[in-house]
């Protein structure tokens, strides 16, 4: 069984958490009042590209029970210190890999949230 904190798939349904995890800083899509799946993580620095997201996918793919290809379309990063989060952002969203770019900030600490799948709902992030 699964914590409060997390989302479960059961019957192709999710549950998710009412508590808003982060927000959005800056999108390369549209808002939207649907809840959209995406994965979360972390630029490590400032090369950070499409193929190391790619590789963290495939690592999400084998060790998080919850992750699966509905999270693969839509992308959101934070930043470590002293790394240009929006540069990477652009970078990605030129790629043409990702529906969608978000960039992130922690709303609850200022400790960086977990990477991984999580979903957004108009500019806030709930975690999976």
């Amino acid at each position: 069984m699964a914590s409060s904190a997390a989302r479960v798939l059961v019957w192709d349904l999710y549950f998710e958490h009412p508590q808003e995890v982060g927000r959005l800083i800056e999108t390369t899509a549209p808002s939207s009042d649907l809840w959209t799946p995406a994965v979360l993580l972390c630029g490590q620095d400032a090369g950070f590209a499409s193929e190391h997201a790619q590789k963290a996918l495939g690592d999400f793919v084998h060790r998080d029970g919850v992750f699966c290809d509905d999270f693969t379309s839509a992308v959101i990063l934070q930043s470590r210190q002293g790394i240009d989060i929006t540069t990477v952002a652009t970078r990605l969203a030129k790629g043409g890999r990702f529906q969608g770019v978000y960039t992130s900030e922690p709303v609850l600490t200022h400790d960086p949230l977990p990477q991984g799948p999580n979903f957004i709902h108009s500019k806030s992030i709930h975690q999976a």
